[in-house]
């Protein structure tokens, strides 16, 4: 798996590089690099792994603009929007992404050429860029994200119900009746709303 990803990685900058050196302007095209490097990952995922995708209610996202708030259970997370609403659809993704995402090669060079905003968690000024990301959205457009923030594990759950002991009962019960997913954590999405209340909002889960 780390193979592949490697290779992935390598072919995707490259092929950035490509692009930057050929066609100048092309690289900040979303669906130029984006969809090419994502569609690698997913189809070794794919073949490492025997998937096959079942996907329903893909045209819930046309006509746009769209919000599609994700729910965050792998890392493969990241990658499903794009081959399945950017290559499949035509659609034009903006990401709100944690800014740990920049370690990773492609998602450095690329990510931050085309119209993302990489968070710092924890940072209530970062609400501002994520409102600003938001507005200006054109029907071929979606905004891609992930309520959680982060994956689930029992001590992120531990902490998550920690950040919540201010609010009122009836919200805690429900954020401790969780079993797989963290509590959502609504200023993205409030701020994204408030900027663009126009907005459809569609909702992506998955399972094996």
């Amino acid at each position: 798996m780390f193979g592949a990803y490697l290779g992935c990685e390598l072919l995707g900058l490259l092929g950035a590089g490509w692009i930057a050196d050929h066609l100048g302007e092309a690289l900040v095209r979303p669906a130029t690099p984006c969809n090419r490097w994502n569609s690698a990952l997913c189809g070794a995922l794919s073949a490492l792994f025997n998937l096959t995708w079942d996907v329903q209610g893909l045209d819930q996202c046309r006509p746009g603009p769209t919000l599609l708030l994700v729910r965050h259970a792998s890392t493969a997370d990241t990658i499903l929007p794009v081959a399945l609403l950017s290559a499949g659809l035509g659609l034009k993704l903006r990401y709100v992404l944690k800014s740990e995402l920049l370690w990773d090669p492609c998602i450095d060079v690329i990510g931050q050429r085309v119209p993302n905003v990489f968070v710092r968690r924890g940072d209530a000024g970062e609400v501002d860029r994520v409102r600003a990301l938001a507005r200006g959205l054109g029907a071929d457009e979606t905004l891609v994200l992930y309520p959680e923030g982060t994956r689930f594990s029992p001590s992120r759950q531990t902490a998550r119900l920690s950040e919540l002991h201010s609010q009122p009962e009836d919200i805690q019960a429900l954020a401790r009746a969780l079993q797989v997913t963290l509590a959502p954590k609504p200023g993205g999405v409030l701020a994204i709303l408030d900027a663009e209340p126009r907005l459809d909002v569609v909702f992506c889960a998955h399972r094996p």
